[in-house]
């Protein structure tokens, strides 16, 4: 098997952004550390929308894992489900960019 050839181990940080005006933020799979690393690059009001941005990911996470993304489907009417339109009122069928932009302003975060 791959585990028992390849050991697998995690990085942190995950990967540094370098931005054009030499700015570089470290990234972490940690939510707490990667909070605080946001909080240092650009400020408590974007670490803020940081925050709220995993919040509402891991809501949309939620509404959409187990019924839409880990399921087979043997008919189209298999998707008329509640967590659809818990999808929808989320956002989950809007552009990204538009949404991501409503937690963060600082365009290096987008």
């Amino acid at each position: 098997s791959l585990a028992a050839r390849v050991e697998l181990l995690p990085l942190d940080p995950a990967y540094r952004a370098v931005f054009a005006d030499s700015s570089r933020l470290d990234v972490h799979t940690d939510g707490e550390a990667m909070e605080a690393e946001v909080r240092s690059f650009a400020g408590a009001a974007e670490a803020a929308g940081y925050r709220r941005l995993r919040t509402w990911l891991e809501r949309l996470y939620r509404a959409q894992m187990r019924r839409f993304i880990d399921t087979n489907f043997d008919s189209p009417f298999q998707l008329l489900h509640p967590d659809l339109a818990r999808l929808a009122a989320l956002g989950g069928f809007g552009r990204l960019d538009g949404k991501i932009g409503s937690f963060l302003s600082d365009e290096r975060l987008r």
